[in-house]
């Protein structure tokens, strides 16, 4: 008897790569990009990579090698425009080079808030205009009780004493996060020079002094061949016959002029 055997090999499965996120979309230059994916068939000992290509220039870029699902890799912080991505499955032995389907993805670059400036001193009652040399975005107060600001001009009006934070934020897209910058503005109380007081007749060689319910300031007279005074004391001394005005001054400070009262 003859015995016949027919040789049988086992059926070989189609080794497939099939990304399953991200699908697409909108992304922001700069960002990580988080790839998962599938497989089918034989891929022990394999390695894995993302590669991303410009549709525009064909500059193609590779990303991290893994040895799995899911990759990450990041996208150029100077890319714009329409992109492709796909994985790559690369097997040691045999050796085997399998890919997927491409993945179509717009890249936006991220927007900018500028340089912001402007006046940031500013009295109770009194107005700053803050401005960025980039333009489209809107103005909000972090204390509006402090100071308010116009979400569109930049203006600021100085509501009480203290200091707030004016933030500028320009609207992200496609897939970017809004950008922000800060300027500190403080507002100062205005300054009083009170309420005066002292001898106001005066022999010749005679003296007095001026005093005010607020200190701190500094007094001067109209006519020192009249009467002198003592810039910080206020002693007043009677030089000569006639009539002299006395002025005391504070200085105002924060952008707050100079505060004054004569006697």
């Amino acid at each position: 008897m003859i015995a016949l055997f027919t040789g049988l090999s086992a059926p070989v499965s189609a080794q497939t790569i099939n990304i399953t996120s991200p699908n697409g979309g909108d992304f922001c230059a700069g960002s990580d990009v988080e790839v998962e994916f599938s497989t089918t068939g034989n891929f022990n000992n394999s390695s894995f990579v993302v590669r991303l290509r410009e549709v525009a220039g064909g500059n193609e870029l590779d990303g991290v090698t893994a040895t799995g699902s899911p990759i990450t890799f990041s996208i150029p912080d100077d890319a714009s425009g329409a992109y492709r991505f796909w994985v790559v499955g690369t097997r040691v032995s045999p050796p085997t080079t399998v890919r997927s389907d491409t993945v179509s993805i717009t890249v936006t670059a991220p927007p900018n808030a500028g340089t912001l400036s402007g006046m940031q001193e500013i009295c109770i009652g009194g107005t700053s205009t803050f401005t960025s040399t980039v333009s489209g975005g809107t103005w909000s107060s972090g204390t509006p009780a402090v100071a308010t600001i116009n979400t569109t001009t930049g203006a600021i009006n100085g509501a009480s004493a203290g200091t707030a934070t004016m933030t500028y934020t320009v609207a992200g897209t496609g897939g970017c996060p809004n950008a922000t910058a800060t300027r500190t503005v403080t507002v100062s109380a205005t300054p009083s020079a009170g309420t005066l007081s002292g001898t106001q007749a005066l022999c010749l060689g005679g003296t007095s002094t001026f005093s005010s319910t607020v200190g701190g300031g500094s007094w001067s007279s109209s006519n020192t061949g009249v009467a002198t005074i003592n810039a910080s004391t206020g002693l007043v001394t009677g030089v000569s016959a006639g009539t002299a005005t006395m002025t005391y001054t504070v200085a105002g400070s924060g952008g707050c002029p100079t505060a004054t009262a004569g006697l």
